[in-house]
């Protein structure tokens, strides 16, 4: 359970079920080759658009994945009252 709070399903789609799992790291080096190819002067509108949808998607995955370690850091720190 604890490695699923910090991975994401690798190619969001409608039927996942089965996909492999991303990392924060890996969502976040996805997103920097993304801002790369994305101040390339020769990629096209169309290009250019998909790949910022997919960026968006990448960054989307990589703050939810903070946010489950954040959670969980919390739940640590927080005092266990029935003990």
């Amino acid at each position: 359970m604890q490695d699923e709070l910090f991975e994401t399903e690798k190619a969001p789609q409608k039927n996942a079920k089965n996909a492999p799992k991303k990392n924060f790291e890996e969502h976040v080096h996805s997103l920097e080759q993304a801002i790369d190819r994305l101040n390339d002067p020769n990629l096209s509108l169309k290009d250019g658009m998909d790949l910022y949808k997919m960026a968006m998607q990448e960054l989307f995955l990589a703050q939810k994945l903070l946010e489950n370690a954040y959670s969980e850091h919390e739940k640590l720190q927080t005092p266990d009252k029935k003990a």
